[in-house]
């Protein structure tokens, strides 16, 4: 392995033939090789640069992206001693790949080498770097899956248990609830009030809820589809988190089974990245049409995780009422959401982060309320008037523009929230 560029080492946290069980099961590639890009792995020699009079390959930017674009091909299977090569084709580039699973202390390591049909000399640095980025992701992904299927050998931490009320935890605080109102409400009058509510029995409204709720119908009707899933370690957007590639078959049955409660979900993935749900998701019909819609995402994830507070754009002010601050309907299909909420004018309590830090652009807070509140370090916490409440299955949360908000799923969850600006409220 000492020739092979791009050799990555991954320590994977469950028994070494388990993640053996999962990498030599060439039958199924699809459920461990990531999918990566198929513009990643495509070059031609048309309009290149030239340095030196070498040819250098790039990843092409404008290869025909199709489903057998990239083919898997088993070269050698040794059980022996825990090795697998395949190659990876698409147009003229091939990628050799080694993969090695190695006996550790707390389960196994996971050794990835990648080496392309061309000579060194001819790949640009963003090629070189591309074929880490291979290695990489091969790693992540299966490191994610054998966490997520299989018992972890030594270690095991029991997930944490649900987050108490604020309102239990703190008394001393104020905490409202949030009102429910009939499905049939008008959304311009609510958002004329400027306050949060939950449109009780939404799903009822919508002729395929039966199906959306289902599992087993994701899987039939989108299983082979590709789609990039986040593991967390504390919450969404981290730094920490780990992000791979995986079919949405392979997610379904993660959920089915997560031994070690490992928290993993697709976390806001465009409803139109998977291919035919946007007739059966569509944006909700109260949103106004002349309300532009910024997006409109789904998320299929485990219990036990939990967004930041934050707000849902990019700039912070005290009436949430500035163009580039959305509106959220958060449309919980399955599962239970422990949410937290807050009017923009409670900034001044909730300590916002330094823009620099905000987790996807958008503001974020420094207080987890799903956490122990530290008082000491966030004394102005004690003075927010917040909203708090748990979202049913079938029910839909509007979230006023610029307001802060927070979820925690309880259990297994899918949820689809749709994002909208106005120019009247």
């Amino acid at each position: 392995m000492s020739n092979r560029t791009a050799s990555v080492v991954r320590k994977i946290e469950t028994a070494a033939h388990d993640v053996w069980e999962v990498i030599s099961d060439t039958r199924c590639p699809e459920t461990w090789i990531p999918f990566l890009d198929s513009r990643r792995l495509s070059s031609d020699r048309e309009e290149q640069p030239v340095e030196n009079g070498v040819l250098l390959y790039h990843p092409s930017s404008h290869a025909i992206a199709c489903d057998n674009l990239i083919a898997f091909s088993v070269v050698r299977l040794a059980p022996d001693d825990r090795t697998i090569e395949f190659n990876l084709t698409s147009g003229f580039l091939q990628i050799s790949v080694e993969v090695i699973v190695h006996e550790a202390a707390f389960g196994a390591l996971l050794e990835v080498g990648s080496q392309p049909n061309v000579p060194p000399q001819y790949l640009s640095p963003a090629f070189k770097e591309m074929l880490q980025g291979v290695s990489k992701e091969i790693a992540d992904t299966v490191s994610v899956i054998c966490r997520a299927k299989y018992p972890v050998s030594t270690g095991k931490v029991s997930p944490p248990p649900p987050p108490s009320f604020l309102s239990s935890r703190h008394p001393e605080m104020s905490v409202t609830g949030v009102e429910r109102v009939a499905p049939t409400s008008e959304l311009k009058d609510i958002m004329a009030a400027g306050c949060p509510v939950i449109f009780g029995h939404y799903g009822g409204s919508t002729s395929a809820y039966p199906l959306l709720q289902d599992l087993d119908w994701w899987n039939d009707r989108f299983g082979d589809q590709t789609v990039r899933i986040q593991e967390m370690e504390k919450a969404a957007y981290m730094p920490e988190n780990t992000y791979v590639s995986t079919t949405i078959s392979m997610l379904v049955s993660m959920l089915a089974s997560n031994p070690n409660g490992s928290r993993f979900a697709l976390y806001e993935t465009s409803v139109l990245e998977i291919l035919g749900l946007g007739q059966y998701l569509p944006v909700p019909e109260m949103v106004p049409r002349e309300y532009p819609v910024k997006c409109h995402n789904i998320w299929i994830g485990a219990p036990h995780i939990n967004s930041t507070l934050h707000q849902d754009g990019h700039i912070v002010d005290r009436t949430g009422k500035d163009p580039k601050k959305y509106h959220n309907l958060n449309f919980q299909i399955a599962g239970r959401k422990h949410f937290i909420l807050a009017h923009p004018n409670q900034t001044k309590h909730l300590y916002p982060m330094h823009r620099d830090m905000y987790n996807d652009g958008a503001p974020t807070s420094q207080v987890d309320p799903f956490g122990p509140l530290d008082f000491g370090t966030f004394p102005e916490v004690k003075k927010a008037e917040l909203f708090e409440g748990v979202l049913e299955p079938g029910e839909m949360l509007y979230v006023p523009r610029g307001w802060w908000h927070a979820f925690y799923s309880l259990e297994n969850t899918i949820n689809s929230n749709t994002l909208f600006s106005s120019h009247d409220f």
